[in-house]
């Protein structure tokens, strides 16, 4: 992952080890309890970790995080999408130290 990329002292984890924790975190944040759902959601998550480990710029993996995130619209339902955005923005805004 270019975060990795850029700070060597931090581990290295496996596309998968990324996919499960993300999709994890995201089952728990919603509360999803559909099985098919979980696994398609950790499949997603998988495909975007791999592109973004193989990835060379931070615009190449800002890209793939905006097609994940259109993939995981189809997967989600509204009210489910709507708040992964709502955090989304939230983390990103405590991110700038707003």
């Amino acid at each position: 992952m270019l975060a990795q990329a850029q700070h060597p002292s931090y581990p290295q984890r496996t596309a998968e080890d990324i996919a499960r924790k993300q999709t994890e975190m995201l089952v728990r944040e919603l509360d999803i309890k559909d099985s098919v759902a979980k696994d398609n959601i950790y499949h997603l998550y998988l495909k975007y970790a791999r592109k973004r480990q193989a990835c060379n710029t931070r615009a190449e993996a800002l890209q793939y995080i905006q097609e994940a995130n259109a993939e995981l619209q189809q997967i989600l339902s509204p009210e489910q999408y709507k708040q992964f955005m709502h955090q989304q923005t939230m983390a990103m805004y405590s991110e700038t130290g707003h």
